[in-house]
């Protein structure tokens, strides 16, 4: 335990522990060994370099300095220095593992794209490290070692797989892509909660380099409940619907119940590799309704890709390509269209239906006979009366998406219809999640001058109105003077301030964010986002690593 009551992340174990197994000489290896081990040691940027230098074993058993390490293509200098030093401890531990120069399973990883990844819940560590290390972790769009990396969604600590000594590592984000943690478990499985069936957790003690088994350490799959809908026929009634997660298991995986029909059970049936629709006589049986193959079971029914429903009919299984699988949806919210003949028909709260359009379901609003549904060959959310579903008239359309996606989660391009039927741009006008208040807190590690503003803005914020194309946000309580949280799109930055910065660059504190998302995805987000205080004393803006963003709800 450090002085100021944090702990510091450790390098795990010795050399000796860390590596095992048959082992290559270095000069040995060949140009597509090299190439694989670049993979290995999270270097990917950099083979295409390599590659075009012809760099092989012999070459980097060469390689005296850094600098020779920077002119065949690593361009970053702490990137060099530390594949040096891999290099060095090659040289004198007999060479380069062969598990880190086979060639990497592309096909494999790519089972673990954030979009098949369910969050984490990370349990039972005990000891001074469990309050940084317990909670769940969410999966972000980062990549280490061929896995997705994963962030606590309450403080700056991270989950992420050492592909060079094959452990899932967790550790503080100053530590990323190090072989720093404070909890590692050896595992080839590239998904953290399988990793934890065939080992047990090593944490660290707190005391020099030693480490101790946790046999209570549980990593385990978040699940939500999830809705599905599209299926026609006979199987309609049995089959869509919102599956709520039980505490009952199938297997490794969660049993999901059906909301409406508690005879409903949606189950992974391990033999046949399926998620499988059934009554409950048929639970524990490979019997179904309905089924979605899963090769690969990392992963929860709404994130099974490249598959599709079949269902059962007088002739066998047929399949249903118009299913849909998601994540339950909630509602959105459409602000800020400008074009007089139709901002009185987009505006407003959209509510998801059951209905399916291209691979999507389609929201109605709430007051309104108004439509949100998603066009799959123009990749577009369209705003359309009920008349115009399932065509390409659209009062109101957002370009940007890769294909069927929930409408809040890219920040679109709107266009809409004018008096004299053309489409205009449309720059205020964003699609929100409904609105929910969000808590502020700057933690521990502020100085004391950033403390005098950091505590101004600790607190829970309400959304008040929008701002930067996403909503502005307005302390409770704050008193004088008013505190808010902001998007300036001039900046690209989430911004705490007074009420006389708002609409302005000015801030007590901010965080990067390229594009207007909520505040809670940036600061739990995979990109390591630091918030930056103001120091009235100092006169400058430094970082504060514990600064915590979440719903207050």
């Amino acid at each position: 335990m450090t002085s100021s009551g944090s702990m510091s992340p450790l390098t795990l174990g010795s050399r000796s522990s860390s590596f095992t197994g048959e082992r290559k000489p270095l000069d040995q290896l060949t140009i597509a060994e090299v190439q694989s081990l670049l993979s290995s040691c999270n270097l990917n940027k950099f083979k295409e370099a390599f590659l075009e230098n012809e760099v092989d074993g012999e070459t980097l058993h060469e390689c005296i300095s850094a600098e020779e390490l920077k002119d065949l293509g690593i361009t970053l200098m702490p990137k060099c220095r530390t594949f040096l030093n891999k290099i060095e401890d090659f040289k004198s531990n007999g060479g380069v593992p062969v598990k880190d120069i086979a060639p990497f399973n592309e096909e494999k990883a790519s089972h673990t794209s954030p979009r098949r990844m369910n969050a984490i819940r990370v349990s039972g560590v005990t000891g001074e490290l469990a309050q940084h290390i317990n909670g769940v972790f969410k999966p972000t769009s980062s990549i280490e070692g061929g896995c997705t990396v994963f962030k606590n969604t309450c403080r700056s600590v991270y989950l992420e797989y050492n592909s060079l000594r094959r452990h899932w590592q967790i550790k503080s984000v100053k530590c990323r892509g190090t072989s720093q943690a404070w909890l590692y478990v050896v595992s080839d499985e590239l998904v953290p909660h399988a990793a934890m069936a065939s080992a047990c957790a090593m944490v660290w003690t707190g005391v020099g380099e030693d480490f101790e088994t946790q046999m209570m350490v549980k990593f385990e799959p978040v699940y939500l409940p999830v809705m599905i809908v599209g299926c026609s026929g006979g199987m309609a009634g049995q089959v869509n619907g919102t599956y709520d997660p039980t505490e009952e298991m199938c297997g490794d995986w969660v049993r999901y119940k059906k909301r409406s029909n508690p005879g409903h059970w949606l189950e992974f049936c391990t033999d046949k590799q399926q998620w499988q629709i059934k009554p409950t006589q048929s639970k524990g049986t490979t019997t179904a309704w309905a089924f979605l193959a899963a090769a690969l079971p990392i992963c929860s029914p709404d994130k099974v890709q490249d598959s599709m429903w079949h269902c059962h009919s007088e002739g066998g299984f047929q399949p249903q390509p118009d299913i849909v699988t998601i994540e339950e949806p909630h509602a959105v919210t459409i602000h800020g269209a400008q074009v007089n003949n139709v901002k009185g028909h987009v505006n407003g709260t959209y509510l998801p239906t059951e209905e399916v359009c291209d691979g999507y379901i389609r929201y109605k609003h709430s007051t309104k006979s108004s439509w949100l549904e998603f066009n799959r060959s123009r990749r577009a959310w369209h705003v359309k009366p009920a008349a115009s579903k399932g065509t390409s008239n659209a009062w109101a359309y957002g370009t940007g998406y890769t294909g069927p996606e929930a409408p809040h989660t890219t920040a679109a391009t709107w266009h809409s219809t004018s008096q004299n039927n053309t489409f205009e741009a449309e720059a205020n006008l964003s699609i929100l999640p409904i609105a929910r208040p969000v808590m502020v807190a700057l933690g521990y590690d502020l100085r004391l001058g950033q403390a005098k503003i950091g505590n101004k803005l600790g607190g829970t914020y309400d959304a008040v109105d929008t701002c930067g194309g996403w909503y502005r946000y307005k302390k409770r309580d704050s008193g004088s003077p008013e505190v808010w949280l902001e998007y300036c799109m001039a900046k690209g930055q989430w911004q705490l301030k007074p009420a006389a910065y708002k609409d302005s660059a000015r801030a007590w504190a901010y965080v990067a964010c390229d594009a207007a998302r909520s505040p809670i995805e940036v600061s739990s987000g995979s990109s390591g986002a630091c918030w930056r205080v103001y120091d009235p004393e100092e006169r400058e803006f430094t970082s504060c690593w514990s600064a915590l963003l979440d719903y207050a709800d």
